[in-house]
């Protein structure tokens, strides 16, 4: 795992430093996987909702203003991606 934070990683992917995209997804996949399991359930669905949100942040990077912790930040994009899946699939979401 890099000792570069989250905050230089990402001003590092902003420059164009792809091997730090990969250290952000290495350091997140995980979390994001047990995320998006406990909403999903289902391995094939969760495997392509995880890079589905990756790509997602990445995509949107340069918006992310900070506020809040990149974690954070990547969950809500997480559970939104979740909520558009189960939605477009007619599923309940669990809790609401």
């Amino acid at each position: 795992m890099s000792p570069l934070s989250d905050e230089k990683l990402i001003e590092s992917c902003i420059a164009g430093n792809r091997e730090h995209y990969r250290l952000l997804y290495a350091r997140y996949k995980d979390y994001v996987a047990g995320l998006v399991w406990r909403l999903a359930s289902d391995g094939e669905v969760v495997r392509d909702l995880t890079q589905e949100t990756f790509l997602k942040a990445f995509k949107g990077l340069k918006k992310f203003r900070g506020k809040t912790s990149f974690k954070t930040w990547l969950s809500r994009i997480a559970v939104n991606q979740c909520k558009d899946h189960l939605r477009k699939h007619n599923k309940h979401l669990l809790g609401g």
